[in-house]
């Protein structure tokens, strides 16, 4: 069975903040509008009672500025350091914009990394990580057809979530809520999540997500080389 490197196929980066900021968005949700689809230069506009999101045509980007929460999120990129810098510009506007007390970061990545064989891939892993895999087909009374694990880990004001197990294109398609082929045929996925619940200042907003994030960037490449070793 042949599996190659992980490479990123989404990111989603997304501020909270139980404070409302004032003014409240739903007193500019048509400012907001106008203003985010000069930023993004995206047309897809959904107005909603308490908030102002933008879409591309495709799917593949949704960026929110909200009541309690801002977030963007790109997907079925070519260029991953585009993405993030693309998201993190969003960020910066909408904090500018809104000027919450955000109190929550949050950041998820959903990496694939493609294999030759679907079923093979399953059944190593099962192997693996399960250990009585026998013992189990027998409490279920047939085969697995199809297994992912998760596993949660907090630190002090830090929770991290992995997901990770083998995948197939459509149900990628389902996570990633889009129509068009969005990755390889068959794959291992790992979604890794970083949630860090901590109120900077409104100066030091920025400089907080940076360092958050990259903490995050680190638990993804950690995760993707342990998978990588479990399965090879």
């Amino acid at each position: 069975m042949e599996l190659q490197e992980f490479s990123p196929v989404q990111f989603y980066w997304h501020l909270g903040f139980e404070s409302d900021p004032v003014p409240l968005i739903v007193d500019r949700r048509g400012e907001a509008a106008q203003r985010m689809r000069e930023h993004l230069d995206l047309n897809k506009l959904n107005l909603e009672p308490t908030a102002a999101e933008l879409t591309s045509e495709r799917g593949d980007e949704k960026f929110r500025i909200g009541l309690l929460q801002i977030y963007g999120q790109i997907s079925a990129f070519e260029d991953a350091d585009g993405a993030m810098a693309r998201i993190r510009g969003f960020l910066e506007f909408a904090i500018e914009f809104l000027k919450p007390t955000v109190d929550t970061f949050t950041f998820r990545t959903l990496s694939a990394a493609p294999t030759s064989s679907f079923e093979e891939l399953r059944d190593v892993m099962n192997d693996r990580l399960v250990g009585d895999v026998d013992g189990l087909r027998k409490a279920l009374g047939t085969s697995v057809s199809d297994s992912g694990w998760v596993l949660e880990s907090q630190s002090g004001s830090t929770t991290h979530r992995l997901q990770f197990g083998p995948m197939k294109d459509d149900q990628l398609r389902g996570w990633l809520e889009m129509t068009e082929k969005a990755g390889p045929p068959e794959m291992l996925f790992l979604l890794t999540e970083s949630r860090v619940s901590d109120a900077p200042s409104s100066s030091e907003i920025l400089e907080h997500w940076a360092r958050s994030r990259d903490s995050h960037v680190g638990l993804t490449e950690r995760t993707s080389q342990w998978l990588n070793s479990v399965v090879r």
